[in-house]
């Protein structure tokens, strides 16, 4: 699936802004469970990179992950 499909099936993308690395995995669970299943960690975050391997490693249950930087990552 590519990323404008899932946001047009999904219909609710979040976006995190200035997230510190040590909030990922809450914020993501709490997305998750709230039913979001498409959120954006924009770069200005600190270790937003990091963060989003973190989330990729331990949240990402199939599906997708794509980075801004590499759409097919």
């Amino acid at each position: 699936m590519q990323a404008l499909q899932a946001i047009k099936e999904n219909k609710l993308v979040a976006v995190i802004r200035n997230m510190k690395e040590d909030d990922a995995i809450p914020i993501g669970e709490a997305l998750l469970e709230g039913g979001v299943k498409i959120f954006e960690i924009t770069a200005e975050s600190p270790d937003f990179l990091t963060s989003i391997k973190r989330i990729k490693k331990e949240l990402w249950r199939g599906g997708y992950c794509w980075r801004g930087d590499n759409p097919g990552s």
